[in-house]
Formats: structure tokens, sequence, C-alpha cells
């Protein structure tokens, strides 16, 4: 903890050397203070500053008259104190009257205090604040009402609770309406204002623009604003609010919104803008507008546009001028042979009048594309022999008559030839395919016995399916016939584990349905791959410790049931078996067995090791479940159970008489009473002695080894003449701990026995004296006890201190002077002061 202090009130004179003190402050760590002195308030036109505001002792010379308020804080080991703020009244013409009092003003100026003194504490309608009065308030007399200066550090709740026109000064005429708190927009530091011209200064504002500008504060969009929910920061500025340099990241609607030629720049009045409905964004984006010469086409229907009338030669480039090779003389519109996208690439319709009956060379070697350098020879055949308008690339060419040398024409240049994936083979095309179904190829295996993954990759020809057996072993080594090729054999030498990457169920053959249920792969069990050997396989029972009823529960034909008949129980089988010699049983498991021993122990299991009541015991005649009275850990050690009907009713003794069952031992109290008056079964030891009509002679049972005795530290029992009292005196046998000592004849020597241990002591806050109990207190009425003064003249606060012994009055003068300077101890009331 780090407490600050700045001691008393300074009264000093204008030109005065005033000299703070801090020294009383106080830290209960181990690193020593340091001290941080400030003013929070001087008088106008003071300039006066701290000397060594960082020592405990700081000093200024106050230069005007008036109220000084200076701030300390304390710190150590990091942890600093609050603040105390210390007053110094410098040439004050009233008079003082605070001058050498405590800074502490609620030390008088208290609730208590103000009830029974002249002393004012905080009026109700105080403003909410957990300053120190001295924070605000002067300490001069009839000067308390004048408050010159508010320190605002430490006042909570709402500016308008003060700031309301009567309280303090409120908003100004000029003021714009709003029902937002003064705080929103102004601090106690530095409070805003505008211009003369109405302007606001906005350097240093951080806050968001909406945070004022939302149209009540200041002034928000206009009703026509282009729809944003951008602050007004990202296009506008405090110092040109307009013209704003627009952002439009974060505009969602149509530009056309905007750009309408009213509210902001619209298409080009003039006739060279392409007619459209599109909005602007298609097109255009809004950080380089400009086109940059390339126009999207695929944007214009040509439906409901023509190219020409922007491809006109003004607008835009139009049909190359005559003469040749100008363009073709027609009258159909552009989009009937170019296109956006490649427009030299043009092509012509060839459904057109001008075209169909005319021979293709008529045109294709002359004014258009002709026959190619690696054509197939003609032999004088027009085009349309082998191509049609509009999927030339695709022509067929009759192959009637060409029965070999394929490769003639397809080389690949002539032709399509083979392709980079085909079956690597010098033979000529015709062996495997034909001219009328090529695709449907049929190739001849003969003689092929090996690295058949050389053309069945997946890629030149068909490969292993996806869920095919994992293995990089060629196909020939499990496929062995190239026409019945799906049934293959699998050659599993050398596979020695990792079984389920293969048989899961869709690769190959999984575990059946009924298959005992495990997460071990099946080599683990199949050690032997062979058809025969592979189902006769034996389960290891390795690490397997319980659980076993999960396999061998009559689901599962190679996991064995429970015999029958079996002791029932149903308990798992490894609490009696084990799995290296599972017939011969462990002892039974009686584990949280508690009830229904005749279930098993019924005669009917005996071959098994379950035995029932035997004629050649001697076993009590009762009805009852053994586990009344026998437990599984210590069978031989029975109890009975008192509760049956075998036993109530009948006398304890009828057993409990030594031969058929425990009876009295030797030292037991001499009685003919039956057992169950004192003692009931199920707490036997704990039995409880029926002392009716006993009165006296407690001594003859109560001697410490029959019943219990005097304890350690009991009392001593002689009475006056020396002899040993009876228990009876002091107790009962109804209420024996509230005994109650007669004190008859006792006048003193109370310490004797009221010494904390044999019977009450002095309480921890009793008043300091070594004197008898006697002395003040009697055995007739304890409490209240009379202390005599008598020979006490000083130091009464020891004792008067509001615990031990009653101290001062919460009402009672301010203080540290000791009691006896004004009262006495014989008429303490009225004192006298000094």
């Amino acid at each position: 903890m780090v407490i600050a202090d700045a001691r008393t009130v300074i009264e000093i004179g204008v030109g005065q050397l005033a000299t703070l003190d801090g020294s009383r402050s106080s830290t209960t760590t181990a690193d020593p203070l340091s001290f941080d002195w400030s003013f929070t308030a001087r008088p106008a036109g003071s300039t006066v500053q701290l000397q060594g505001a960082t020592t405990a002792n700081p000093s200024f010379t106050p230069d005007v008259q008036g109220t000084y308020r200076v701030q300390l804080v304390v710190t150590a080991s990091d942890i600093s104190s609050q603040r105390v703020i210390a007053i110094v009244e410098a040439g004050r013409v009233s008079g003082p009257f605070h001058g050498g009092l405590s800074l502490n003003c609620v030390q008088c100026h208290n609730e208590v205090i103000s009830q029974t003194s002249s002393i004012d504490d905080k009026a109700a309608n105080h403003i909410a604040t957990g300053n120190v009065c001295q924070a605000c308030h002067s300490t001069l007399r009839n000067g308390f009402a004048i408050v010159p200066f508010v320190d605002h550090q430490e006042v909570f709740g709402t500016c308008s609770e003060c700031h309301d026109g009567t309280i303090a000064t409120g908003k100004s005429i000029w003021h714009t309406p709003t029902d937002a708190e003064c705080d929103d927009c102004h601090t106690t530091s530095a409070f805003l204002e505008l211009e003369p011209d109405g302007s606001f200064d906005h350097s240093g504002i951080s806050r968001l623009c909406t945070t004022c500008h939302y149209g009540t504060v200041a002034t928000g969009k206009d009703a026509d604003h282009i729809a944003t929910e951008k602050e007004c920061s990202f296009c506008h500025t405090t110092v040109q609010f307009k013209p704003a340099a627009f952002d439009h990241s974060d505009v969602t609607q149509a530009c056309a919104n905007c750009h309408d030629g009213i509210t902001s720049t619209g298409k080009d009045s003039a006739a060279n803008h392409p007619a459209t409905t599109l909005d602007c964004g298609v097109c255009h984006d809004t950080d380089t507008f400009d086109l940059g010469g390339t126009f999207n086409h695929a944007v214009i229907d040509s439906v409901t546009q023509a190219c020409e009338s922007c491809h006109n030669g003004t607008n835009a480039t139009g049909k190359d001028a005559a003469p040749a090779p100008g363009h073709l003389a027609t009258t159909t519109d552009c989009a009937m042979c170019h296109n956006t996208v490649s427009f030299t690439g043009a092509f012509v319709d060839h459904s057109g009048p001008d075209v169909v009956g005319n021979r293709c060379d008529s045109c294709h070697g002359i004014t258009a594309v002709g026959l190619s350098l690696n054509h197939i020879p003609t032999n004088g055949d027009d085009c349309a022999v082998c191509h049609t308008p509009g999927t030339f690339t695709s022509g067929t060419f009759d192959h009637a008559g060409v029965v070999n040398d394929c490769a003639a024409c397809h080389d690949n240049v002539l032709s399509v030839g083979k392709l980079i994936d085909h079956l690597p083979t010098d033979q000529d095309c015709i062996l495997c395919h034909n001219t009328t179904a090529f695709a449907d190829a049929i190739f001849d295996h003969t003689g092929i016995v090996n690295d058949c993954a050389s053309c069945h990759d997946g890629v030149i020809s068909t490969g292993k399916d996806a869920n095919h057996l994992p293995t990089t072993d060629d196909c020939s080594v499990c496929h062995l016939s190239t026409d019945s090729f799906v049934g293959a054999s699998y050659d599993h030498a050398g596979v020695t584990g990792n079984c389920v990457s293969c048989h899961d169920g869709v690769i190959s053959t999984g575990k059946t349905v009924d298959h005992i249920p495990t997460v071990e792969d099946c080599s683990v069990c199949h050690a032997d791959t062979t058809t025969g050997g592979f189902i006769t396989s034996t389960f290891t029972h390795d690490g397997i410790t319980r659980g076993c009823e999960g396999c061998h529960n009559g689901n599962f034909p190679s996991a064995p049931a429970k015999a029958d008949p079996h002791v029932p129980t149903g308990q798992d089988c490894y609490l009696c078996h084990t799995t290296d010699i599972f017939t011969g049983a462990t002892t039974f498991a009686h584990t949280d067995i508690t009830a229904n021993c005749s279930s098993c122990h019924d005669g009917a299991f005996v071959a098994m090791g379950a035995r029932g009541k035997t004629d050649t015991q001697l076993h009590n005649q009762t009805a009852q479940d053994c586990g009344a009275c026998h437990n599984t850990t210590d069978f031989a050690n029975a109890y009975v159970d008192h509760d049956g009907p075998d036993v109530v009713g009948k006398r304890c003794d009828s057993c409990h008489n030594n031969t058929d069952a425990i009876g009295m031992d030797a030292g037991h109290l001499p009685t003919t009473e039956d057992c169950n008056v004192c003692h009931v079964p199920g707490t036997f030891a704990t039995a409880v002695f029926s002392h009716d009509g006993i009165v006296d002679n407690c001594a003859s049972c109560h001697d410490g080894t029959s019943a219990t005795g005097l304890s350690t530290n009991h009392i001593p029992i002689l009475d006056g003449q020396g002899r040993t009292q009876d228990c009876s005196v002091c107790h009962n046998t109804t209420a024996f701990a509230g005994a109650t000592y007669d004190h008859s004849g006792i006048v003193d020597g109370c310490s004797s026995c009221h010494n904390g241990t044999s019977a009450t002591g002095k309480t921890a806050n009793h008043v300091p004296t070594n004197g008898e109990c006697n002395q003040c207190h009697q055995t007739t009425g304890f409490i209240p006890a009379t202390f005599d003064h008598t020979g006490i003249v000083d130091n009464c606060s020891e004792c008067h201190d509001g615990t031990i012994a009653t101290g001062k009055t919460r009402d009672h003068v301010v203080t540290n002077q000791d009691c006896g300077v004004c009262h006495n101890t014989t008429g303490f009331i009225p004192a006298t002061f000094d």
C-alpha cells in the first residue's frame, strides 16, 4: 500500500516562501518513495513555478493573492498512491480559519460530527464527485461557498447535471440544438470554441466525422447526397470540403443513378457514344475511366444496334475503301462475317446467293485461301467433295478403295497421323483400324507376354482401375490371358502384412459380416494365405485383457459363447478366465456382488466351485441370503443380520453367551439386564447406559476403567474439608456436559481454575491486569464487573480504546490528549476541558 500525506493548510503572505511537506507519506513496500508535486490551480495572473517538485519538501513564493492548490502523488515499487491536494492561502485579508489544520477535511466535515455540531457536511445536492473538499473550495472563513475553481478530474455523472445554465454555464443561445452530452464534443481541459466567422478548427480531431456531422450537432449529408456508408473523410477534407475526391470503392448502386448528366457527368451528348442501356460500370471502371482504345463489344446486341451505326468510318473504323483488295462489296452488316474478338478473321456466309452454285476454287486460291502446300492431292476435285462451309476443317475423305499404306497420308503432315499417346508400333494403321469406324480399333496381343504397363498406363491404353489392388507388379503376373483379362489370380507370395489395404470389401474381399470384431490386420491371425490355411487360422489373444463378451457372445461362430451350464453371471470372462488356460478358470471374482448369493450357491454349481450350505457344517437355520451375514473377501468371519426375523424378539444372551456368540467380557459392568437394554445391533460399541435411578456414587463405575473418569484437566474436586466430591455434585445424568459448579465459599484464587484450560480464563480483549478475578467480578453476578481505578491517573486510552473498554464517543472533541487530562476516575462526567 502507498499513501500520500500533504500535512496541513498553509497560510502565508504574498512574497513569502511556502514550503510543502510530504514527509509523512508512507509505503508498505520495500522500495523508497518517489514524489511528484504539481499545481492543479493558481490565482489568475500567477506565473509561479514549484522548486524541488520531486522531493518531499518542494517550495514556491506566491506572487498573487489567492488560493494555490498543489497536487501530490507518491510512488513505490511501481504502485502509485491516490492524489492529495495541499492548500496554500496567500495574503487573504478576511482572516484565516483553517491554518495549521489537517488537509483531511472529512476528519471534521462528516455526517457524524455535523449532527452534533455546527460543522457543515456535504450538502445533499452537492455535485457528484470523489474529489477531496480542497480540490475546489477555499479554506477561508465565509469563503467556502465561493468556488473559484472546479477540478473536473474526479467528477462523475453527466456534464449537464451542472452545466444547465444555473449551477454552471450551459449551452449558449447559438449552440447547435442537440440532446448529446457535452463531453461528446468538449473536454474539461480544452473546451472547443467556434471562430467568429462560425468556422471550426478540426486540427487534432481524430473521431469519426459523423460523430458531429449527422445533421444535428453539425451539418450532415444533403438529401441528394450520393448514397454511401463511407465516412466523410474518405472524400472530403477539413481544409477544402468541396470539391470532393469521390471514392467509388464503396458504391454498390448503378453508375447512372449519379452519372445522369445532372447530379454528375453522364454520357457525352455528342452522337459518338454507342447507343446502349447498359450501366457505365459494364465498360468503364472507376480507376481508369478511359477504355484505353479497346471497346468491349460483348455488351452490344447486334440485333438492336447494327455494327455500322458506329463502324461508319467516322465514329469508328469502317469498311476499307476500294480499289482492290478493298472490302468485298456487300450490304450485309459487319456481324455477318466478322466477330468482335478477332475482327480480321472474318468469315463469309457461304449460304448466300453469291456463293451457292459456284465452285469453291473460283474464290479459294484466287481471292481467298486455297489449298495448303501439304494438301492431299485432289486430282482436280473441287473442295466441296470433302469440305462443307462452316465445318471446313472437319471434311470427310472418301477412303473407298484405300486398303493399306495409311501412313502415306496420315503422317501428321498431310493428314492426322498417330497421336503422341498412340501405342508404340511400326505396323500399318489398317491392322487395327478401319476407315468406317476408326476409333473402335482392336489390338492383337498375340506374342505379348509381359511389359503390359508400357501401353496399359491409363494414357496410351486402359490402365489399372482406381480401386485396383495396390501393386507395382506387371499385369501379366496375375492376368495370364489377354483374352479373359478379368479372371486374374493374385500371388500372395511375400505378402506378410497390411492385408486390409486390398481386402477392404471394395478392392478385394474383406471381412465377413460375422467376423470377430477387431481392428488388427488379417495377417495377425491368418498367416497362411492359401484358401484352406486362411479359413482355419487361430485368433491370437495377445494384448487382450478384457472385453471378452464383445466376441464370446454367441454371435460369432469362431468365438464360442459360455458353456451350458455356466455359473449365472453378467460379468466379463476375463474376471475368472485367462486366454492361456481358459478351462482352468480361476476363483470366481465376487467384485461388487453383495446379494443374491443363492443364485449360484444353491448346490447346483458345486462342480464349478460354487458350494451351498452343507449338512457337515454347523450353520444357523435361516432363509436369508448368504450376503446378509457373509462377505466375499472373508467368508468365514460371518456376521449376523440382527434385523432378520430369526433374531428380532429374542433375548441377545440366548446367543451371546460366550458359547454360541461373544458374551460379556470380564470387565463388563455387573448387570442381569439383556444386552439390548444398552446396546443396539450395528453400533454395539457405542452403548448408552441408562442412569435412571442413579443419583450418587458415580465414581464406583466412572473410575477411568469400567467407564470414563475424570479428564486430565478436570478442576479439583475436593470439598472444603479435603474430601473428594462425587460427580453428582456438579453433573447430572441427563445433561452431563452442562455442569454447574458451586462457587459457595470461594472468595479468591479464581485463576487456579479459571486459567483457560480447567475453566474459562480471561478473554483476548480483557483489561490488562495482574489482579485476581474477584477484585472486579463476583461468583453470583460475573458480568458486569466493576473495575477499581484507584491509583490510575493517566494512559487511560490503553484500555479505553473502544475495544477493551469504552472509548471516545462519535461527537467527542477532536484531541490526541489522554482522557486523564479532562476526566477523573471517580466522576467521569462532566469533564473539565483544559
